[in-house]
């Protein structure tokens, strides 16, 4: 490894979110006046992730104060950067969402998502790699036998590696169809 390589990867923070547009966030930043230091926040929208997650890897936020949209840019591996904090998440089909700097009010707002959804997908990946198709399958169906028929007996989550998508959607076609009143 040269020795660029190995500055970059050493000043590398570890405990940064893994952040997605249209987060809503709070950045605490290291202001310095005088001899004292503080944190300084600022609470936005993330419309912007530029750069990969590598040492030059920016995020833009953006917020309506007084009426004005204000934008910063923040890198993500700034010493001055003490912590993001993930308030939010909002449903976007977009990466960069410039869109929102002509938008005012209510045409400025998004459909939110929950957040525990919104941060965690990660982690529920992992737990439910170890049932199998026809484990999920078994649990659906015993919950329509036990009267459960709604929608929501049907969303269960299994990882799309473990089987052909098609597979699992003719067998919840026939578990609905068959528990139909």
């Amino acid at each position: 490894m040269d020795k660029f390589a190995l500055f970059n990867q050493k000043n590398l923070k570890k405990n940064i979110p893994e952040l997605k547009s249209g987060m809503k966030v709070r950045v605490s930043q290291k202001v310095k006046e005088g001899d004292k230091e503080r944190l300084q926040a600022f609470e936005g929208v993330v419309i912007a992730i530029k750069h990969g997650r590598g040492k030059p890897a920016t995020f833009t936020v953006r917020k309506i104060s007084s009426g004005i949209g204000v934008e910063r840019i923040f890198p993500f591996h700034a010493p001055t950067i003490d912590k993001i904090e993930v308030l939010s998440q909002a449903k976007v089909r977009r990466a960069k969402l410039y869109y929102l700097r002509g938008r005012v009010g209510k045409k400025a707002k998004m459909k939110q998502v929950e957040l525990a959804e919104a941060i965690a997908p990660t982690e529920k990946q992992e737990t439910s790699e170890a049932v199998s198709t026809e484990e999920a399958v078994e649990k659906l169906a015993d919950s329509h036998l036990r009267g459960g028929c709604g929608r929501k007996a049907v969303r269960v989550q299994i990882p799309p590696r473990a089987h052909p998508k098609n597979i699992l959607r003719r067998r919840i076609f026939f578990i609905d169809n068959f528990c139909k009143k």
